[in-house]
């Protein structure tokens, strides 16, 4: 299945086009409502773009992306399999995303007890909203 293929098949369904539409809605709302009562100034605006450039950095960087899509797809993976799974990325660059991920709150990381310790990264409730957001995303730059 190419891309071309999976947005296609995104874009039909209904459940997903009415909830990326009231997400549209809403969102809009709530800009027109800030921008109304908060007085804007050119400070404002490079504070709330620094803001924006800080928090949202990570996701530009090389393997993040791939990592979150394989969590999500799997609803939780150990090292050695996300390893597997995202051809090309070396033990030590996986282990630096993962790192940037859990401080960035994107995934937990839980030891289990077991002979050997197993680690497990799943995405957090923040992570399973960003996956949201980036599938809104990406239905809207898709829209024709």
């Amino acid at each position: 299945m190419d891309i071309q293929e999976i947005l296609t098949e995104l874009r039909r369904y209904q459940p997903l086009k009415e909830s990326h539409a009231q997400a549209r809605k809403v969102s809009r709302f709530l800009l027109d409502k800030y921008f109304s009562e908060i007085p804007y100034t050119n400070e404002k605006k490079e504070w709330e773009l620094k803001f924006f450039y800080k928090d949202i950095e990570f996701i530009t960087k090389k393997w993040t992306l791939e990592i979150i899509w394989e969590l999500e797809t799997y609803k939780g993976s150990i090292f050695n399999e996300l390893k597997r799974a995202i051809k090309g990325i070396s033990s030590r660059s996986l282990s630096i995303c993962l790192k940037e991920l859990q401080n960035n709150g994107i995934i937990t990381r839980t030891v289990q007890n077991t002979r050997p310790p197993k680690v497990l990264y799943k995405l957090s409730e923040k992570g399973k909203g960003f996956v949201e957001l980036m599938v809104m995303l990406i239905l809207y730059l898709k829209e024709s």
